[in-house]
């Protein structure tokens, strides 16, 4: 496995060899395609063709309209639309003739209205849509294009965005999260277009076999590439 992050990757590396798997990472800004055509072409000298693709990489911000200026906009465009652009563009060209998957993440703020988060959603949205795109142009290459939607689930990312929206009240607001996501969880009749956000709490997902089986990704090929995010 390749992991294209700008970030230090050596816990995830470290641990996908301890599973006696091959695991390289390479330092990628998804944001710029020259990176990333130059990561793909080191990924395959170093591990061989690509097989599959993780389009991970991903950033937040919280707003409505009025509260997303253009330097916000243009941020959150950047890595979740243009990184996954990136790098579905690469993924695509590497797999013509020979075939592949590409899982692209994308969430529930994808399909329903989630309050103040505007340009989050939007591109979200996009990735979305640029899924189906990829799916049907490209199904006569035997490349398959899917993408899993989450709510919220409870990692480091969502620690880090506590901590540098609400400092001094990380605890406060994660409680608040969770029951929010109980009280979601337990209604009935919610119209699906519009709703809570709901935070799965880390042990609830964290285990593969915890997944129903439709939930589950199974693949055989050999070499994969994650593209993470450049936060």
């Amino acid at each position: 496995m390749a992991i294209l992050d700008l970030a230090d990757a050596s816990e995830t590396t470290d641990g996908i060899r301890a599973d006696h798997a091959h695991a390289l990472h390479l330092t990628c800004d998804v944001t710029n395609q020259h990176a990333v055509d130059a990561a793909f072409r080191e990924v395959a000298e170093r591990l061989g063709p690509v097989d599959i693709l993780v389009n991970s990489a991903g950033v937040a911000h919280v707003g409505n309209i009025e509260q997303t200026s253009e330097a916000d906009l243009d941020r959150v465009y950047a890595v979740n639309v243009k990184g996954v652009y990136n790098c579905l563009r690469a993924g695509v060209a590497a797999m013509k003739g020979r075939g592949g998957a590409i899982l692209n993440i994308a969430s529930v703020a994808s399909t329903v209205g989630i309050a103040d988060r505007f340009a989050y959603s939007m591109s979200k949205g996009a990735v979305l849509t640029m899924t189906y795109s990829v799916a049907r142009d490209y199904v006569h290459e035997k490349i398959r294009c899917n993408c899993v939607a989450p709510g919220r689930v409870h990692t480091p990312f969502v620690d880090g965005f506590l901590a540098k929206s609400y400092p001094g009240r990380e605890a406060e607001m994660f409680e608040a999260l969770a029951h929010a996501a109980d009280r979601a969880n337990g209604e009935t009749g919610r119209d699906r277009r519009t709703g809570a956000l709901p935070l799965l709490r880390l042990g609830r997902v964290h285990h593969r076999e915890q997944l129903p089986d439709r939930r589950r990704l199974r693949v055989a090929q050999d070499v994969r590439v994650r593209c993470m995010s450049p936060a």
